[in-house]
């Protein structure tokens, strides 16, 4: 969160989180379409303002689509074919009209029915992309040629594990990566979603 918000607005942004862990924790999550479900249905279209300054989410289910191809160990053998993630959130902070930061944030998600960070259920392809982001090339739904990703605004990608005993830990792991860019650009797949 930038620098220059108000604390105001940060405590209401706070609420929002422990409002969608409240969404989340009851019912229980049933499985994994229910986590991206409900977490989608949740951050879609939430505004919130104080003084100058606003908030606003956006979010999508990106589950299964795009399909992409990449390499993630050596010797490199063939590619590993897997979704780029479960969820898409886009949010943005505004100082009146002038958006003065926005993120992008990818979760792939693995449901469990423990509290534990099951290691051995961890799709490595999957971790890495989310990670690392290598080259990567999309096959759906329409192909494309190999590229980058290098998204031109605040983003990060986070692998989770998510059930009903899984919320209250330490469950989520999210990349170190952190890509900085313009705020006015728009982000890929929401460039008509100005509100």
């Amino acid at each position: 969160m930038p620098m220059n918000v108000s604390p105001q607005l940060k405590s209401m942004i706070r609420q929002i989180l422990v409002n969608c862990h409240l969404n989340l924790s009851y019912p229980k999550l049933s499985d994994e379409l229910d986590f991206i479900h409900r977490t989608s249905s949740f951050f879609q279209n939430i505004s919130i303002s104080y003084g100058q300054q606003s908030f606003t989410t956006r979010a999508r289910s990106i589950d299964k689509s795009p399909i992409v191809a990449f390499y993630h160990s050596t010797p490199w053998k063939n590619p590993a074919l897997k979704e780029m993630a479960d969820l898409l959130f886009v949010s943005k902070i505004r100082r009146g009209n002038c958006v003065i930061e926005k993120r992008a944030i990818l979760i792939q998600s693995k449901f469990t029915q423990t509290g534990q960070r099951l290691w051995k259920s961890i799709d490595t392809a999957q971790f890495f992309l989310v990670l690392r982001w290598p080259a990567f090339t999309r096959l759906k739904p329409r192909p494309q040629k190999s590229f980058q990703l290098q998204p031109r605004s605040l983003a990060w990608g986070t692998y989770a594990f998510v059930g009903p005993n899984a919320l209250n830990s330490p469950v989520y792991f999210a990349s170190s990566r952190i890509f900085k860019g313009n705020p006015s650009e728009p982000i890929k797949g929401f460039e008509n979603s100005e509100r």
